[in-house]
């Protein structure tokens, strides 16, 4: 699909949250929600928010046992909402829909894993 067209056809559907990768709160949620591009939905509790770590493209956040990777663009514009565990929901979004989020963050792909504390 021509990207102008798509772009076009977001606009005229009015704005909706699901076309964004992050979706913020003005303060404290109780769980931060994941939605992968297949589908899977993780609900993660802020309670079992362990650690953060972000390098270039890349932001890591541990839950208990679960390890988020998070991968895209602008992922440094999260940092202050993980601070006060203010994000309600990130969204894995295809490549098509980077050109209408610019200015925001943008997340190419996310993958929920065990993690085990310890030596790497």
């Amino acid at each position: 699909m021509n990207g102008n067209l798509l772009r076009e056809q977001l606009k005229s559907a009015g704005p909706t949250p699901r076309r964004r990768s992050v979706d913020p709160s003005p303060g404290p949620t109780p769980t931060l929600l994941i939605h992968t591009l297949k589908g899977t939905k993780w609900f993660l509790p802020w309670s079992r928010f362990v650690s953060a770590c972000h390098e270039g493209d890349e932001l890591v956040l541990v839950f208990g046992e679960q390890e988020v990777v998070i991968r895209g663009d602008r992922l440094a514009q999260l940092e202050p909402a993980l601070a006060h565990c203010g994000l309600q929901v990130l969204r894995e979004l295809p490549a098509e829909y980077r050109a209408l989020s610019a200015t925001e963050p943008f997340i190419t792909q996310l993958t929920v894993r065990p993690w085990h504390a310890g030596p790497s």
